[in-house]
């Protein structure tokens, strides 16, 4: 997008290359003044494809027609690659089924390249035309009712259920330990205080209380 939006000082600057009044240097002004055009329609539909606002296919195919056009006349010669296909072909079933474009990532589209790679890998040593048969078979497998059906299915039977709403317990094992503790009973022999343990099967000095609580339930006090 910075690209498209200088792309005039761009041209600016590369004119100067060739003298003015020189056939090469008129020839270069022509064809910039061409690309100029080219540049601003495209940064135009990018801004609006990019756009988090909802949009309709007449928007959309108005801008498309303009760049179109520009591309005609500044690349008379120049094929039409993959994704200019996807512009001009898939781009607008999409804007009218969802109304927008620009909310959706463009990384689901990157994706492709890496198919195109593998597919290619996977046949490499095949002659051009079971190359071809090979890859439109293996692009197009996903789309085959079975494949779907048995996709759909798998992302259903992978799908973990909702969580439901966590609820925190109020109080911890430790703090538990801690508040049985409290219930020990106290007696007192010989004048000094002790806290019974263990069922009351012994005691231990009320003074080493805090160690105790520390030692049995890591409940610092």
């Amino acid at each position: 997008m910075d690209v498209m939006d200088n792309f005039a000082d761009v041209a600016s600057f590369a004119e100067q290359s060739y003298p003015e009044e020189s056939e090469e240097g008129k020839k270069i002004r022509d064809f910039f003044e061409l690309c100029r055009q080219l540049a601003k329609d495209l940064a135009e539909l990018l801004s609006f494809m990019k756009s988090q606002k909802k949009c309709n296919e007449k928007d959309f195919l108005d801008r498309l027609d303009k760049f179109l056009k520009s591309w005609d006349a500044a690349l008379p010669d120049k094929n039409y690659f993959l994704k200019l296909h996807h512009l001009i072909f898939h781009v607008i079933e999409f804007i009218k089924q969802y109304g927008m474009y620009g909310r959706v990532s463009a990384e689901g589209f990157e994706a492709i390249h890496a198919l195109i790679k593998k597919l290619k890998e996977m046949s490499q040593s095949q002659s051009t035309l079971n190359r071809i048969k090979t890859t439109n078979g293996k692009a197009q497998a996903v789309m085959k009712p079975q494949v779907m059906a048995a996709t759909d299915k798998y992302t259903k039977g992978s799908t973990a259920k909702k969580r439901g709403t966590y609820k925190k317990q109020p109080s911890t094992q430790s703090t538990d330990a801690a508040e049985s503790l409290e219930a020990y009973k106290t007696v007192t022999v010989g004048g000094e205080e002790f806290i019974e343990v263990f069922g009351g099967e012994g005691r231990i000095p009320k003074k080493y209380e805090d160690l105790w609580r520390l030692l049995t339930t890591s409940f610092v006090p």
